[in-house]
């Protein structure tokens, strides 16, 4: 366990709650979305809170499997096309640990699809930037891209950030490193050092929706298995039924305005265009696009 006992019944009391919270206030953004009134967003963000704060509690209170992978891919999909930037996964792993634990195969092809616009690497490596270089390495590592992830591993390794927030990107891309030489003995070496408690309390300080899980771990089992491994890792915090790749039964879209959206067939123009067409302000988008911000 993460937590102490104390500490988890607290934040499950408070992730039960939020849960109404959060559902009081659909109807008045969802209201918003479809008058484009405001920061439409802002109220796709919001709405997805609904849907991560769900599937949470469907996993650690009902056990529910299903539901969880139904409401992690709205979330999902919502936070998306809430985003202002196309660059969604270009520094935020728990961005991708939610696609991936949703198990849908349309928006992982949608991931490998659109690699370097979703995956936007704006510099090679900048220490003080960790956190976007091992983004784009666990990329490449979905993609297979084995040579590069190898060459970004051991030129990380000879230029590691001091930073404190990535004290254990080490483990990361060792772990990294191991699958794409497909050496399991250091992929459980690099998975069973992210597990000591001390190293997973501090991994895990910031990710309080989850505070159950061992979201990083799951995130790099989950990889492993689509090349085929099965590193027989055991424990409370990696639950092997998220590690399994069986998709939901369907994936429901509740709001229609989520079906214009389509992750088989929108362009990357078209995924632009989306933004631009939901941001409050587009001239000011455009403005900050002509200053070199990635959009």
């Amino acid at each position: 366990m993460l937590v102490s006992k104390k500490k988890f019944n607290e934040k499950l009391e408070h992730l039960i709650k939020r849960v109404d919270l959060y559902k009081e206030v659909e109807n008045d953004y969802l209201k918003r979305i479809e008058e484009k009134n405001g920061d439409c967003q802002y109220c796709m963000r919001s709405l997805a809170r609904i849907y991560i704060t769900v599937a949470s509690k469907e996993l650690v209170v009902d056990k529910d499997i299903e539901s969880f992978r139904k409401n992690i891919y709205i979330y999902s999909k919502l936070n998306l096309m809430g985003t202002d930037t196309r660059a969604y996964l270009a520094w935020k792993k728990m961005n991708l640990f939610c696609i991936l634990m949703s198990n849908n195969k349309d928006f992982l092809d949608f991931i490998l699809r659109n690699l370097d616009i979703i995956g936007h690497e704006k510099e090679k490596y900048k220490k003080s930037e960790a956190d976007f270089y091992l983004m784009r390495t666990i990329l490449l590592a979905i993609k297979g891209n084995w040579e590069e992830v190898i060459k970004r591993a051991d030129f990380y390794s000879a230029n590691p950030s001091k930073e404190t927030g990535f004290k254990y990107f080490p483990l990361e891309f060792g772990f990294l490193k191991a699958l794409a030489e497909k050496n399991i003995e250091k992929m459980k070496e690099n998975i069973n050092a992210m597990l000591e408690a001390k190293v997973a309390r501090q991994m895990m300080y910031d990710e309080s929706i989850f505070f159950y899980l061992h979201v990083y771990v799951l995130l790099y089992l989950k990889i492993s298995s689509y090349y085929g491994f099965d590193l027989e890792i055991e424990s409370d915090i990696v639950p092997k039924e998220l590690i399994d790749n069986t998709p939901a039964k369907e994936y429901p879209e509740p709001y229609e305005f989520m079906k214009k959206f389509g992750l088989k067939t929108i362009t990357p123009e078209e995924w632009k265009a989306w933004i631009y067409e939901y941001y409050p302000k587009p001239e000011e988008l455009k403005e900050f696009e002509e200053k070199g911000r990635f959009i």
